[in-house]
Order: C-alpha cells, then sequence, then structure tokens
C-alpha cells in the first residue's frame, strides 16, 4: 500500500523542501513509509537528516502527529482518504514508481528444503531466513 506525505491544509509548506529541519511522522522509522520519505526529501534534493523525523504509529495515532505539531505525515489509506477528503489536509509528495508491498512467512526448515535460491535469485525478491 504506497504511503503518501500530507501536511495540514493552511500549514504554507508547498513541498517536500519546505519541510527542512521541520518535524515529519512516519508510522515507524526503518519501515516502510519511513523507506519512502527517503525516496521524497531525494526527489526533494534535500538530506533525509535535515528531517526531523519521529515514530507516528498508525491509524488514529499518525492522524493525530499532525494535529500535536508534525509539519507532515507519511500516511497511506485509509487514513490517507480521511484526511485529504476532509479538507483538513493536503498531499505534499506520492509515490511516482510502481510497487508491491509483499511479505511471504514461511518455517525455516520448509523454505531450505523446498525454495529453489533461483525462485530468489532474479532480483524480484529477498530470502530472509533465521529470524
Amino acid at each position: 500500500m504506497p504511503y503518501s506525505l500530507v501536511t495540514k491544509a493552511d500549514s504554507g509548506i508547498g513541498g517536500v523542501k519546505d519541510l527542512r529541519e521541520k518535524t515529519v511522522a512516519v508510522t515507524s522509522v526503518g519501515s516502510l513509509s519511513d523507506t519512502e520519505l527517503v525516496k521524497a526529501a531525494a526527489d526533494a534534493d534535500i538530506p533525509y537528516k535535515g528531517l526531523k523525523v519521529i515514530n507516528g504509529g498508525v491509524g488514529a495515532s499518525i492522524v493525530a502527529a499532525i494535529d500535536k505539531g508534525a509539519a507532515a505525515v507519511m500516511v497511506s489509506d485509509p487514513q490517507l482518504t480521511q484526511l485529504v477528503h476532509s479538507g483538513t489536509c493536503r498531499i505534499v509528495w506520492k509515490p511516482d514508481f510502481d510497487y508491491v508491498s509483499l511479505v511471504a512467512l514461511a518455517n525455516t526448515s520448509w523454505v531450505r528444503t523446498e525454495l529453489d535460491p533461483g525462485d530468489v535469485a532474479d532480483g524480484h525478491g529477498t530470502l530472509i531466513t533465521g529470524l
């Protein structure tokens, strides 16, 4: 599910460049929403480290982050639709790429005996074992 970066409708923030040195909430640092924030910063040619990134949580917690002072939040649906359609927020960045966010979990012993390493060696997947 793609994430988009939203700010309050009346924030005066015109784009990601305006977020330099401002607080931006993601669901969790290191998560997909944070990875997309890294991409948004790169697209705007500003250093990710120039943003004050905080953990905002999910659902009502991430929505509350913008009410508690975050300049922008990285959200996905249904919160994205809720914030934009209410008129309280507007999108300042959305992904310009197609991607699939899918994680498959399997017993490690099954993976070792049943999975052909070539299935993930073509760059379309990653195999992580021992978790």
